[in-house]
């Protein structure tokens, strides 16, 4: 009996369906020329830069950007700026006008080694980090007002290079086998992500028991599952961002090409929308106010309470070997 409706139903609603597929395929082509023809008149890269509430939120987080820039550096971590970010750098020298968002990227091996460092840090300080599906989130909490500031993609050492469909079988198999539940927890409720049997995972039905190479391609396992090869992100070179030198992948328009296509067109989305303050922004006046208060920091400032726990603790050991001292006497 169903399957009878379902045949009628489908007779009746083809030719309604099939115009409606035309229209939106005329649509689709009409705004495709369209924006060919504003890129050619109106260049992308001249496009104005943010100004009001969306500039302030951007200079709010290039500062933590940097912050994150200087911490990598004394802790010789490696990453690269990704995504949006830094097709930002790449078009417009710095953030993409309507975007709110920073993404950036390391190899796993540097992405653990930053989590054991600010894992043996209080999570309750103004810079936290976030669990997300599998990447991290550095985030500026000051009681009621929250700046959600960066991302950090963690991608993975492939023992091959792949073809597309090797490529588009990889996608599949992390989509199957790797379990990437959408959460939001404080590192503290969840510290390392490598547990044993996502390792487990990754090792014997990812990698298929080989081990990494070095001309093999790198990937990631969340969002998008980009895959890239090696040689387009390493070495590293670097590029200005607002103003700084950061570091940024080998080949700019490979890695960008094979993620957003002719990235130097207007797209046909040109909303942010990532929820860069908390929602209650434009509810309550003062989350401004702090928000202008944050801004008087500057990415030094930001440093020092990324690392201030350091500080702290080195005071605190200082203290008790005077006490101890005071005690011998």
């Amino acid at each position: 009996m169903k399957r009878i409706v379902k045949a009628i139903l489908k007779k009746m609603l083809s030719p309604v369906l099939s115009r409606w597929h035309l229209l939106l395929n005329k649509i689709d082509k009409s705004s495709m020329h369209i924006m060919n023809v504003l890129s050619i008149c109106s260049p992308i890269t001249e496009y104005p830069p943010a100004h009001g509430t969306l500039r302030k939120i951007q200079l709010a987080k290039t500062n933590v950007l940097f912050a994150f820039d200087l911490f990598c550096k004394e802790n010789e971590l490696r990453y690269w700026i990704y995504s949006g970010t830094h097709l930002g750098a790449v078009r417009h020298g710095g953030f993409i006008p309507w975007d709110d968002d920073i993404d950036v990227a390391m190899m796993r091996e540097d992405f653990d080694r930053l989590i054991k460092i600010v894992g043996s840090m209080p999570q309750n300080r103004k810079i936290q980090y976030h669990w997300c599906a599998g990447f991290l989130k550095i985030k500026y909490i000051e009681n009621d007002f929250m700046l959600d500031a960066m991302d950090i993609f963690p991608f993975h050492q492939y023992y091959k290079r792949t073809s597309t469909v090797e490529g588009n079988q990889l996608k599949k198999l992390i989509d199957k086998r790797v379990d990437l539940t959408y959460y939001k927890v404080p590192l503290s409720e969840m510290p390392y992500c490598g547990t044993p049997s996502e390792i487990k995972t990754m090792r014997e039905i990812i990698m298929e028991g080989k081990d990494a190479t070095e001309d093999g391609d790198i990937f990631a396992v969340n969002c998008n599952k980009c895959i890239f090869r090696y040689e387009w992100i390493f070495p590293l070179k670097t590029m200005s961002f607002e103003g700084r030198e950061l570091p940024v992948p080998n080949n700019s328009d490979n890695v960008l090409e094979s993620q957003y296509g002719d990235f130097m067109m207007y797209p046909l989305d040109m909303s942010g929308g990532h929820g860069s303050i908390s929602d209650d922004l434009r509810d309550n006046w003062r989350n401004y106010e702090k928000l202008d208060a944050f801004l008087s920091m500057d990415s030094d400032a930001i440093y020092k309470l990324m690392t201030e726990v350091e500080e702290m603790n080195l005071r605190e050991m200082m203290q008790k070997d005077c006490h101890c001292l005071a005690s011998l006497e």
